[in-house]
């Protein structure tokens, strides 16, 4: 379904500030990587100079962060984007208070968006011309409208119910396997780790003693990115919002009226919006 320009607008931004968080977080490891290298090497004036350099640039960085909060818009950007996606479907499934005749609903949805701009007055600085454009209610929407209860009910199991429950399986997945993936490269340094340092306390001959400080920022490193992105705590999450939409799809063979269909929308919605509320708060 083709949503709201709002919610275009808000959906590009937050992954906009997301990606600029976690560019400059790998930045940041990255410079700490490179001060536990340069320390290894011979002090003399330059290396002091480039130590100065790189801590100058980390607390740049830092500054920057704080100022910018990409962290902060992003999570607000992602919520303001799903209530906009919640509304557009209970407007397009014409449950309550999208369900009186067309002009009240149209007056309704709109007074609806309006709250929530008021609610997020900071889009007002960041929204251009491109979105402001598109239409508050698309093509799509009204034409969901005008579908008969049965079309409109099929329409909402397959693209709503169905395609909800399979993304967050593939994201459960998804987390899944690369919390792995960082759990056996950490293990991998360590056990390295272990490795050097037995090698330099047995002072072999020919054989030169390894740094270790930089595998150990290294690993401090990944664990640090590991955490930010809570992986393993993302993919149980997803897979009990999948499970929990299991239910909801179970409950859709017992849809017996437009009364129930219209109570079906809202607990599905209800449990769309909370999952989402719960990361945001975890977040």
């Amino acid at each position: 379904m083709d949503y709201p320009g709002l919610y275009d607008f808000s959906d590009e931004k937050s992954s906009k500030y997301q990606a600029c968080f976690f560019r400059l977080l790998l930045v940041e490891y990255f410079l700490l990587l490179l001060v536990s290298v340069v320390g290894l090497l011979k002090k003399d004036h330059i290396i002091e100079v480039t130590y100065a350099v790189i801590f100058c640039m980390l607390l740049i960085i830092m500054l920057y962060r704080n100022h910018i909060k990409h962290e902060q818009k992003w999570y607000k950007y992602r919520a303001l984007a799903e209530s906009i996606k919640t509304i557009s479907w209970r407007y397009c499934m014409k449950t309550p208070p999208f369900n009186s005749g067309e002009k009240e609903s149209v007056d309704k949805f709109i007074a609806t968006v309006g709250e929530l701009v008021s609610d997020n007055n900071y889009i007002s600085d960041e929204i251009d011309e491109k979105y402001a454009k598109k239409d508050k209610i698309t093509i799509d929407m009204h034409m969901l409208r005008t579908h008969s209860y049965d079309e409109r009910k099929q329409y909402y199991y397959d693209n709503r119910i169905v395609e909800q429950r399979e993304w967050y399986l593939r994201k459960a997945t998804y987390n899944k396997k690369i919390s792995r993936r960082w759990t056996c490269l950490i293990g991998s340094i360590y056990g390295i780790s272990v490795i050097i340092v037995i090698l330099n306390a047995m002072n072999i001959e020919g054989i030169p003693d390894f740094p270790v400080d930089p595998v150990t920022t290294l690993a401090a490193s990944i664990i640090g990115w590991s955490q930010i992105k809570k992986y393993n705590e993302l993919a149980v999450s997803y897979f009990l919002t999948a499970h929990e939409i299991g239910d909801i799809k179970e409950q859709f063979n017992y849809v017996a009226s437009e009364a129930d269909f219209l109570e079906f929308v809202n607990d599905a919605e209800k449990a769309f919006s909370r999952e989402h509320t719960q990361w945001l708060a975890r977040r």
